[in-house]
Protein backbone atom coordinates (compact mmCIF):
# COMPACT_ATOMS: atom_id res chain seq x y z
CA UNK A 1 0.00 0.00 0.00
CA UNK A 2 2.77 2.38 0.93
CA UNK A 3 4.57 1.51 -2.29
CA UNK A 4 1.43 2.32 -4.29
CA UNK A 5 1.03 5.69 -2.59
CA UNK A 6 4.67 6.47 -3.22
CA UNK A 7 4.23 5.85 -6.93
CA UNK A 8 1.18 8.14 -7.04
CA UNK A 9 3.04 10.87 -5.23
CA UNK A 10 5.98 10.45 -7.61
CA UNK A 11 3.69 10.88 -10.63
CA UNK A 12 2.11 13.98 -9.10
CA UNK A 13 5.52 15.47 -8.45
CA UNK A 14 6.49 14.99 -12.11
CA UNK A 15 3.43 16.72 -13.55
CA UNK A 16 4.67 20.27 -12.90
CA UNK A 17 7.96 19.36 -14.58
CA UNK A 18 6.15 17.95 -17.62
CA UNK A 19 3.92 21.03 -17.85
CA UNK A 20 6.94 23.26 -17.47
CA UNK A 21 8.79 21.39 -20.21
CA UNK A 22 5.81 21.55 -22.56
CA UNK A 23 5.41 25.26 -21.87
CA UNK A 24 9.09 25.81 -22.58
CA UNK A 25 8.88 23.93 -25.91
CA UNK A 26 5.77 25.91 -26.87
CA UNK A 27 7.55 29.15 -25.95
CA UNK A 28 10.55 28.22 -28.10
CA UNK A 29 8.32 27.36 -31.07
CA UNK A 30 6.33 30.56 -30.61
CA UNK A 31 9.48 32.68 -30.49
CA UNK A 32 10.86 30.85 -33.54
CA UNK A 33 7.72 31.68 -35.50
CA UNK A 34 7.90 35.30 -34.40
CA UNK A 35 11.55 35.41 -35.38
CA UNK A 36 10.78 33.83 -38.76
CA UNK A 37 7.93 36.28 -39.41
CA UNK A 38 10.22 39.13 -38.46
CA UNK A 39 13.02 37.83 -40.71
CA UNK A 40 10.58 37.32 -43.57
CA UNK A 41 9.20 40.85 -43.31
CA UNK A 42 12.69 42.33 -43.08
CA UNK A 43 13.73 40.44 -46.23
CA UNK A 44 10.57 41.51 -48.06
CA UNK A 45 11.21 45.14 -47.07
CA UNK A 46 14.78 44.80 -48.31
CA UNK A 47 13.50 43.63 -51.71
CA UNK A 48 11.67 46.93 -52.14
CA UNK A 49 14.98 48.74 -52.33
CA UNK A 50 16.42 46.36 -54.97
CA UNK A 51 16.69 47.86 -58.46
CA UNK A 52 18.21 45.02 -60.50
CA UNK A 53 18.47 41.23 -60.64
CA UNK A 54 21.86 41.13 -58.94
CA UNK A 55 20.54 42.96 -55.87
CA UNK A 56 17.52 40.65 -55.62
CA UNK A 57 19.77 37.62 -55.95
CA UNK A 58 21.94 38.96 -53.13
CA UNK A 59 18.87 39.18 -50.85
CA UNK A 60 17.99 35.61 -51.81
CA UNK A 61 21.47 34.28 -51.11
CA UNK A 62 21.46 35.96 -47.71
CA UNK A 63 18.06 34.57 -46.67
CA UNK A 64 17.55 31.33 -48.60
CA UNK A 65 18.72 29.01 -45.82
CA UNK A 66 16.10 30.35 -43.42
CA UNK A 67 13.33 31.44 -45.81
CA UNK A 68 13.49 29.09 -48.82
CA UNK A 69 10.14 27.57 -47.80
CA UNK A 70 8.49 30.87 -46.88
CA UNK A 71 5.89 31.36 -49.63
CA UNK A 72 5.31 35.02 -48.84
CA UNK A 73 9.00 35.86 -49.19
CA UNK A 74 9.56 33.71 -52.30
CA UNK A 75 6.51 35.21 -54.03
CA UNK A 76 7.61 38.74 -53.16
CA UNK A 77 11.05 37.96 -54.56
CA UNK A 78 9.62 36.64 -57.84
CA UNK A 79 7.29 39.61 -58.21
CA UNK A 80 10.22 41.97 -57.73
CA UNK A 81 12.14 40.17 -60.48
CA UNK A 82 9.16 40.35 -62.84
CA UNK A 83 9.02 44.12 -62.34
CA UNK A 84 12.36 44.36 -64.18
CA UNK A 85 10.80 43.09 -67.47
CA UNK A 86 13.30 40.25 -67.83
CA UNK A 87 14.38 39.09 -71.27
CA UNK A 88 14.49 35.35 -72.08
CA UNK A 89 18.12 34.96 -71.08
CA UNK A 90 17.65 36.78 -67.76
CA UNK A 91 14.52 34.75 -67.05
CA UNK A 92 16.37 31.50 -67.70
CA UNK A 93 19.17 32.59 -65.36
CA UNK A 94 16.73 33.49 -62.57
CA UNK A 95 14.93 30.16 -62.91
CA UNK A 96 18.29 28.41 -62.44
CA UNK A 97 18.83 29.81 -58.92
CA UNK A 98 15.27 30.21 -57.66
CA UNK A 99 13.39 27.40 -55.84
CA UNK A 100 11.91 25.01 -58.44
CA UNK A 101 8.47 26.09 -59.66
CA UNK A 102 5.63 23.51 -59.76
CA UNK A 103 5.57 21.45 -62.96
CA UNK A 104 2.39 21.50 -65.05
CA UNK A 105 1.79 19.07 -67.91
CA UNK A 106 0.93 20.48 -71.34
CA UNK A 107 -0.51 17.64 -73.44
CA UNK A 108 -0.89 18.15 -77.20
CA UNK A 109 -2.60 15.43 -79.26
CA UNK A 110 -2.43 15.70 -83.06
CA UNK A 111 -4.10 12.88 -85.02
CA UNK A 112 -3.43 12.31 -88.71
CA UNK A 113 -6.79 12.96 -90.40
CA UNK A 114 -5.65 12.00 -93.89
CA UNK A 115 -6.80 9.03 -96.00
CA UNK A 116 -5.48 6.70 -93.31
CA UNK A 117 -8.73 7.08 -91.38
CA UNK A 118 -10.83 5.75 -94.29
CA UNK A 119 -8.34 3.21 -95.70
CA UNK A 120 -10.20 0.05 -94.71
CA UNK A 121 -7.63 -2.17 -96.41
CA UNK A 122 -4.54 -1.01 -94.53
CA UNK A 123 -6.10 0.62 -91.45
CA UNK A 124 -9.45 -1.02 -90.62
CA UNK A 125 -11.41 0.63 -87.79
CA UNK A 126 -8.86 3.44 -87.55
CA UNK A 127 -11.37 6.11 -86.52
CA UNK A 128 -12.68 3.89 -83.74
CA UNK A 129 -9.13 3.13 -82.55
CA UNK A 130 -8.06 6.79 -82.67
CA UNK A 131 -11.03 7.88 -80.59
CA UNK A 132 -10.45 5.14 -78.01
CA UNK A 133 -6.82 6.25 -77.62
CA UNK A 134 -7.60 9.98 -77.43
CA UNK A 135 -10.31 9.29 -74.87
CA UNK A 136 -7.75 7.33 -72.86
CA UNK A 137 -5.36 10.30 -72.93
CA UNK A 138 -8.22 12.41 -71.59
CA UNK A 139 -9.02 9.85 -68.87
CA UNK A 140 -5.50 9.61 -67.48
CA UNK A 141 -4.98 13.39 -67.79
CA UNK A 142 -8.14 13.82 -65.73
CA UNK A 143 -7.18 11.15 -63.22
CA UNK A 144 -3.75 12.71 -62.67
CA UNK A 145 -5.00 16.27 -62.14
CA UNK A 146 -8.62 16.26 -60.98
CA UNK A 147 -7.95 16.50 -57.23
CA UNK A 148 -5.40 19.31 -57.59
CA UNK A 149 -6.28 22.98 -57.56
CA UNK A 150 -4.64 26.16 -58.77
CA UNK A 151 -2.71 24.31 -61.50
CA UNK A 152 -1.93 25.27 -65.10
CA UNK A 153 -2.07 21.82 -66.69
CA UNK A 154 -3.54 21.78 -70.19
CA UNK A 155 -4.67 19.34 -72.88
CA UNK A 156 -5.20 20.29 -76.53
CA UNK A 157 -6.49 18.20 -79.42
CA UNK A 158 -5.19 19.80 -82.60
CA UNK A 159 -4.85 19.21 -86.35
CA UNK A 160 -1.83 19.64 -88.60
CA UNK A 161 -3.45 22.37 -90.69
CA UNK A 162 -6.79 24.11 -91.05
CA UNK A 163 -7.76 22.17 -94.19
CA UNK A 164 -8.12 19.05 -92.08
CA UNK A 165 -11.46 18.06 -90.53
CA UNK A 166 -13.21 19.10 -93.72
CA UNK A 167 -11.79 22.61 -93.44
CA UNK A 168 -14.17 23.23 -90.53
CA UNK A 169 -11.83 22.63 -87.59
CA UNK A 170 -12.05 26.25 -86.44
CA UNK A 171 -15.72 25.68 -85.59
CA UNK A 172 -14.71 23.24 -82.84
CA UNK A 173 -11.08 24.24 -82.09
CA UNK A 174 -11.90 26.13 -78.89
CA UNK A 175 -13.93 23.15 -77.65
CA UNK A 176 -10.84 20.96 -77.83
CA UNK A 177 -8.67 23.07 -75.53
CA UNK A 178 -8.89 22.08 -71.87
CA UNK A 179 -6.98 24.59 -69.75
CA UNK A 180 -7.07 23.99 -66.00
CA UNK A 181 -5.81 27.51 -65.31
CA UNK A 182 -9.36 28.59 -66.20
CA UNK A 183 -10.72 26.69 -63.21
CA UNK A 184 -11.41 28.66 -60.03
CA UNK A 185 -8.25 28.66 -57.93
CA UNK A 186 -10.07 27.58 -54.78
CA UNK A 187 -11.79 24.63 -56.48
CA UNK A 188 -10.31 21.24 -57.23
CA UNK A 189 -10.06 20.54 -60.96
CA UNK A 190 -12.76 17.88 -60.80
CA UNK A 191 -15.41 20.60 -61.10
CA UNK A 192 -13.81 21.75 -64.36
CA UNK A 193 -13.71 18.23 -65.78
CA UNK A 194 -17.32 17.57 -64.83
CA UNK A 195 -18.36 20.61 -66.88
CA UNK A 196 -16.15 19.71 -69.86
CA UNK A 197 -16.74 15.95 -70.13
CA UNK A 198 -19.67 16.08 -72.57
CA UNK A 199 -18.00 18.87 -74.57
CA UNK A 200 -14.89 16.74 -74.99
CA UNK A 201 -16.86 13.70 -76.16
CA UNK A 202 -19.07 15.56 -78.64
CA UNK A 203 -16.22 17.68 -80.07
CA UNK A 204 -14.02 14.63 -80.62
CA UNK A 205 -16.85 12.84 -82.43
CA UNK A 206 -17.55 15.91 -84.55
CA UNK A 207 -13.89 16.31 -85.54
CA UNK A 208 -13.70 12.76 -86.89
CA UNK A 209 -17.10 13.05 -88.54
CA UNK A 210 -15.92 16.14 -90.43
CA UNK A 211 -12.60 14.52 -91.32
CA UNK A 212 -14.22 11.33 -92.57
CA UNK A 213 -16.23 13.28 -95.15
CA UNK A 214 -13.17 15.04 -96.54
CA UNK A 215 -9.80 13.59 -95.45
CA UNK A 216 -6.78 15.75 -96.33
CA UNK A 217 -3.06 14.93 -96.17
CA UNK A 218 -1.59 15.56 -92.71
CA UNK A 219 1.50 17.73 -93.11
CA UNK A 220 3.32 17.49 -89.79
CA UNK A 221 6.21 19.53 -91.18
CA UNK A 222 3.83 22.46 -91.61
CA UNK A 223 2.47 21.90 -88.12
CA UNK A 224 5.94 21.88 -86.52
CA UNK A 225 6.81 25.08 -88.39
CA UNK A 226 3.63 27.07 -87.90
CA UNK A 227 1.37 25.86 -85.09
CA UNK A 228 3.47 23.87 -82.63
CA UNK A 229 5.60 26.82 -81.40
CA UNK A 230 2.39 28.52 -80.24
CA UNK A 231 1.27 25.39 -78.40
CA UNK A 232 4.48 25.02 -76.38
CA UNK A 233 4.21 26.41 -72.85
CA UNK A 234 7.27 28.36 -71.72
CA UNK A 235 8.41 28.30 -68.09
CA UNK A 236 8.20 31.45 -65.99
CA UNK A 237 9.14 32.29 -62.41
CA UNK A 238 5.92 30.82 -61.01
CA UNK A 239 5.37 27.80 -63.26
CA UNK A 240 7.35 25.16 -65.06
CA UNK A 241 5.95 22.97 -67.83
CA UNK A 242 6.44 19.52 -69.24
CA UNK A 243 5.42 19.75 -72.91
CA UNK A 244 4.36 16.45 -74.48
CA UNK A 245 3.11 15.78 -78.00
CA UNK A 246 1.23 12.62 -78.99
CA UNK A 247 0.94 11.95 -82.73
CA UNK A 248 -1.45 9.34 -84.14
CA UNK A 249 -0.35 8.46 -87.67
CA UNK A 250 0.41 5.55 -89.97
CA UNK A 251 3.91 7.02 -90.24
CA UNK A 252 3.84 8.14 -93.87
CA UNK A 253 4.65 11.85 -93.77
CA UNK A 254 3.08 13.19 -96.93
CA UNK A 255 1.79 16.63 -97.87
CA UNK A 256 -1.25 17.24 -100.05
CA UNK A 257 0.96 19.16 -102.51
CA UNK A 258 4.65 20.01 -102.82
CA UNK A 259 4.12 23.75 -103.12
CA UNK A 260 5.51 24.63 -99.69
CA UNK A 261 8.87 22.81 -99.82
CA UNK A 262 9.13 21.28 -103.29
CA UNK A 263 8.47 17.85 -101.75
CA UNK A 264 5.31 15.94 -100.98
CA UNK A 265 6.72 12.59 -99.80
CA UNK A 266 8.93 13.35 -96.79
CA UNK A 267 9.31 9.69 -95.84
CA UNK A 268 9.87 8.69 -99.47
CA UNK A 269 7.57 7.98 -102.39
CA UNK A 270 6.70 4.37 -103.16
CA UNK A 271 9.40 4.25 -105.85
CA UNK A 272 12.01 5.75 -103.54
CA UNK A 273 11.22 3.29 -100.77
CA UNK A 274 11.18 0.37 -103.19
CA UNK A 275 14.58 1.37 -104.62
CA UNK A 276 15.99 1.78 -101.12
CA UNK A 277 14.72 -1.69 -100.26
CA UNK A 278 16.54 -3.14 -103.28
CA UNK A 279 19.74 -1.21 -102.70
CA UNK A 280 20.47 0.58 -99.42
CA UNK A 281 22.74 2.98 -101.28
CA UNK A 282 19.64 4.65 -102.71
CA UNK A 283 19.18 6.93 -99.73
CA UNK A 284 15.90 8.71 -99.07
CA UNK A 285 16.27 12.42 -98.46
CA UNK A 286 15.89 13.42 -94.81
CA UNK A 287 12.78 15.24 -93.63
CA UNK A 288 13.27 18.99 -93.88
CA UNK A 289 14.55 20.99 -90.92
CA UNK A 290 12.17 23.40 -89.19
CA UNK A 291 12.60 27.07 -88.44
CA UNK A 292 12.61 26.32 -84.71
CA UNK A 293 13.85 23.42 -82.62
CA UNK A 294 12.12 21.94 -79.58
CA UNK A 295 14.49 20.94 -76.76
CA UNK A 296 11.66 21.25 -74.20
CA UNK A 297 9.30 18.89 -76.02
CA UNK A 298 8.81 15.14 -75.67
CA UNK A 299 7.08 13.24 -78.48
CA UNK A 300 5.29 9.89 -78.73
CA UNK A 301 4.25 8.55 -82.16
CA UNK A 302 1.50 5.92 -82.12
CA UNK A 303 -0.41 3.72 -84.60
CA UNK A 304 2.43 3.44 -87.14
CA UNK A 305 1.20 0.91 -89.70
CA UNK A 306 2.95 0.06 -92.95
CA UNK A 307 0.91 -0.30 -96.11
CA UNK A 308 0.43 -3.92 -97.05
CA UNK A 309 -1.30 -3.58 -100.41
CA UNK A 310 -2.80 -1.00 -102.71
CA UNK A 311 -6.16 0.38 -101.63
CA UNK A 312 -8.78 2.74 -102.99
CA UNK A 313 -6.98 5.55 -101.16
CA UNK A 314 -3.43 4.42 -102.03
CA UNK A 315 -3.77 2.91 -105.48
CA UNK A 316 -0.13 3.52 -106.42
CA UNK A 317 1.43 2.59 -103.09
CA UNK A 318 1.25 -1.00 -101.90
CA UNK A 319 4.05 -0.60 -99.38
CA UNK A 320 7.42 -2.36 -99.19
CA UNK A 321 8.91 -4.86 -96.77
CA UNK A 322 11.30 -2.13 -95.56
CA UNK A 323 8.69 0.51 -94.76
CA UNK A 324 8.67 0.10 -90.98
CA UNK A 325 12.43 0.58 -90.78
CA UNK A 326 12.35 3.47 -93.25
CA UNK A 327 9.58 5.30 -91.41
CA UNK A 328 11.20 4.86 -88.01
CA UNK A 329 14.59 6.03 -89.25
CA UNK A 330 13.12 9.08 -91.03
CA UNK A 331 11.07 10.22 -88.06
CA UNK A 332 13.70 9.60 -85.40
CA UNK A 333 16.41 11.32 -87.42
CA UNK A 334 14.05 14.25 -87.81
CA UNK A 335 13.42 14.37 -84.07
CA UNK A 336 17.17 14.42 -83.44
CA UNK A 337 17.54 17.25 -85.94
CA UNK A 338 14.81 19.20 -84.13
CA UNK A 339 16.51 18.52 -80.76
CA UNK A 340 13.39 16.83 -79.38
CA UNK A 341 14.05 16.06 -75.71
CA UNK A 342 13.38 12.30 -75.96
CA UNK A 343 14.61 11.84 -79.55
CA UNK A 344 16.74 8.83 -78.63
CA UNK A 345 14.02 7.08 -76.59
CA UNK A 346 11.70 4.31 -77.75
CA UNK A 347 9.05 6.80 -78.86
CA UNK A 348 7.93 5.34 -82.22
CA UNK A 349 5.23 2.71 -81.69
CA UNK A 350 3.69 0.39 -84.27
CA UNK A 351 -0.04 -0.29 -84.36
CA UNK A 352 -0.93 -3.11 -82.00
CA UNK A 353 -4.17 -5.07 -82.29
CA UNK A 354 -4.14 -5.37 -78.51
CA UNK A 355 -5.19 -1.83 -77.70
CA UNK A 356 -4.34 -2.24 -74.01
CA UNK A 357 -0.66 -2.39 -74.99
CA UNK A 358 -0.95 0.98 -76.73
CA UNK A 359 -2.77 2.38 -73.70
CA UNK A 360 0.10 1.16 -71.55
CA UNK A 361 2.57 3.02 -73.77
CA UNK A 362 0.53 6.21 -73.40
CA UNK A 363 0.35 5.93 -69.62
CA UNK A 364 4.05 5.18 -69.31
CA UNK A 365 4.87 8.19 -71.49
CA UNK A 366 2.51 10.71 -69.86
CA UNK A 367 2.65 9.72 -66.20
CA UNK A 368 5.46 7.18 -65.67
CA UNK A 369 5.22 7.49 -61.87
CA UNK A 370 1.50 6.67 -61.65
CA UNK A 371 0.27 3.17 -60.78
Amino acid sequence: MENSNAKKNNKRSKRPLILLGASFIFFILFMSLLSMDSSSQEAIDELKSCYNVAEVKEVWQKNKKELHEDDEFVNALKKRLISFNLNDKELEDCISWLPPAPINTNVIVVPDLSNRIIDLVNNPDQIKTDKILIRYVWEIFRKATQFNKGTNDRMIIDVTDREQAGGAFLTIADSLIFDLSKNKKAQINKFYFDKKESIFQSSLDKMYSLAQKKPVGANYLTYFNNSLPERIQKPDLFNNYRNVLIILTDGYLEAETKEETGRAFYTGSYEERKNYCLNRKNKIEAINDCRRHFPNLEVLVLEVNKRKKGSKQEKKDQGTSCDENILQEQWQNWFKLLEIKNATDDNFKLHDNTIEITKGNIKKFLYPESK
